[in-house]
């Protein structure tokens, strides 16, 4: 699976799930609608969607993940400092 074809999927998941009030999704929702669809494991989703947020960008659009207020289960550790985050949002940049 190319990281171009997992963030199609992202993407396209992404605007489904998304509220129009709220761009950040949570990422267990978004793991669960992309394994899905691509056939891919929940681990696979993981370091790809790791892959993408030390992108921050993807073309024209901006990655951006947040942490919860607690932690809540589904979400993800990484980084230096080992960063918890929740929520995901795909934002149009420049």
């Amino acid at each position: 699976m190319s990281l171009g074809g997992f963030f199609e999927s992202l993407l396209e998941n992404y605007f489904k799930l998304r509220d129009s009030i709220n761009p950040y999704v949570p990422i267990p929702e978004l793991r669960k609608a992309v394994c899905r669809e691509l056939g891919i494991s929940p681990k696979e989703f993981d370091q790809k969607l790791i892959q993408l947020i030390r992108q921050r960008q993807v073309g024209n659009w901006l990655i951006d993940a947040a942490s919860p207020r607690a932690r809540r289960k589904g979400g993800l550790v990484f980084g230096i400092g080992e960063k918890y985050i929740y929520y995901l949002a795909i934002l149009k940049g420049g």
